[in-house]
């Protein structure tokens, strides 16, 4: 997990500026009002050193692991996923990395933004009645719900799970989920063939981003949706 730096390397150019008022103050103030402003000075940098060791503690801090997934054969899916958990302590209620979305790509090319699969599916469900005593259920996508599910919260000591692929049965390929993958029957969007598939992940939560987190998908040959896996890359 790498932390976001910009703003502690904000605070170079800062100190820089204390000094240098410092050094003015002395040169050109007598003693008494130099050991005043002085004070100022010191006040401010204190206050401002201060802000920066909560700001330090207040970060999430992003781990990233595989998710231990299992096929069930009455499922004709199979999704790969990853478990994002927020290892911060919440001091002064804060390590919350808001409206978090992942940055997905594959062999080096492409953006995919994957589904948060603790977000609901990006689907309606209505009941159409056909004849005097039957009826059908139609699904339709939501597009509200489409943004919806590349977003999610994680505060403190909580973990969410995030889609990475999914392998649909009788089909050789696997599939990269974005919400979008809903438009597509079964799933089929964003396909790759049989072969190991280099993954890297970005998290993004505000204006910073932590990663790339890097992952290997497995497809084998076979058209079982159990023959695809996923993997830390070492």
């Amino acid at each position: 997990m790498k932390k976001p730096v910009v703003e502690l390397l904000a605070s170079i150019p800062c100190a820089a500026i204390l000094v240098a008022l410092i050094v003015g103050i002395y040169y050109y103030l007598p003693s008494n009002t130099f050991a005043f402003a002085l004070g100022i000075v010191a006040a401010i940098d204190s206050g401002f050193l201060l802000s920066l060791v909560i700001f330090a503690l207040q970060s999430p801090d992003l781990q990233v692991t595989v998710a231990n997934d299992e096929w069930n054969p009455n499922s004709p899916f199979f999704f790969l996923h990853v478990v994002v958990k927020n290892n911060s302590t919440g001091f002064l209620g804060g390590g919350i990395a808001a409206e978090c979305r992942g940055e997905i790509s594959v062999d080096g090319a492409g953006k995919f933004t994957p589904k948060w699969a603790t977000r609901a599916e990006p689907i309606h469900r209505d009941f159409a009645p056909v004849g005097p005593s039957g009826g059908t259920f139609i699904t339709t996508v939501e597009p509200a719900l489409i943004d919806q599910a590349k977003y999610e919260t994680i505060g403190p000591e909580e973990e969410r799970t995030l889609d990475i692929a999914v392998k649909v049965d009788g089909d050789a390929q696997c599939y990269i989920h974005e919400p979008e993958n809903y438009y597509e029957p079964m799933h089929k969007r964003n396909g790759y063939g049989p072969g190991k598939h280099q993954v890297a992940l970005i998290l993004k939560y505000g204006s910073r981003k932590t990663g790339p987190f890097e992952f290997v998908i497995d497809n084998g040959s076979g058209t079982k949706p159990n023959t695809v896996s996923l993997r830390a890359k070492q």
